[in-house]
């Protein structure tokens, strides 16, 4: 049986389920167009148990926004310690 017979039976079986996943990637912070801080998005991904969170940037944002950002912010920061940033 293919996968779109198996589909119209309802006999596809359940490849990933939100137990499986352990973190997400291509995230955006407001560093660049995203509408959380990377405090927020790793608070919210540590309350969900995730092992890590990948950011992304979109670099020409940043650079317009640089004036407003501190310089080595993500590296100083004590609460961020326990996570794992990609």
């Amino acid at each position: 049986m293919g996968e779109i017979e198996a589909a119209e039976k309802g006999k596809l079986p359940k490849l990933v389920e939100e137990k499986d996943i352990r973190g997400t990637f291509h995230n955006h912070t407001t560093a660049s167009d995203g509408k959380s801080t990377l405090k927020e998005m790793v608070s919210a991904d540590s309350k969900l148990g995730w092992d890590y969170i990948g950011i992304s940037i979109i670099r020409s944002l940043v650079f317009k926004r640089m004036g407003k950002m501190k310089s080595g912010s993500l590296h100083k920061s004590k609460k961020l310690k326990n996570s794992i940033l990609l």
